[in-house]
């Protein structure tokens, strides 16, 4: 499973950014993370988004939130923290580049999902 960019005017694919490290074709580079997952988990264990992204103007980032690993309920087959899974991602709106994650659920077995929506507000620190 992967979060496709595309180029609205002209229409290329700009990046696949995989859920799974190393989930991104035949020659399976290692990516940071990969070694999260074991064996050959992550060709079948990358998590999905089920909600739209949210996109952040100002730091042109668009913020994902990534379900859980499969399968779902059974962790053996999948050991490791199963990076990025149950995650809000951060990726750059002109390349699809990953930015930075936040884990919510290392080694999901409980199918808590990190899938929704982000909102982004701005605050005023002296007021709360």
């Amino acid at each position: 499973m992967a979060i496709q960019t595309i180029a609205v005017t002209s229409m290329p694919l700009m990046s696949r950014p995989a859920s799974a490290p190393g989930a991104s074709g035949p020659s399976r580079p290692r990516r940071k993370g990969h070694e999260t997952w074991s064996g050959d988990s992550w060709k079948h264990g990358g998590g999905s988004t089920w909600m739209t992204g949210s996109y952040d103007p100002e730091l042109n980032l668009v913020y994902w939130g990534v379900g859980n690993p499969a399968a779902d309920f059974y962790g053996d087959t999948r050991k490791g923290a199963n990076l990025y899974t149950d995650s809000v991602v951060a990726l750059d709106a002109d390349t699809g580049a990953l930015k930075w994650h936040y884990r919510e659920i290392p080694h999901d077995v409980w199918d808590w999902d990190a899938a929704y929506e982000n909102r982004l507000a701005e605050t005023c620190p002296s007021r709360v």
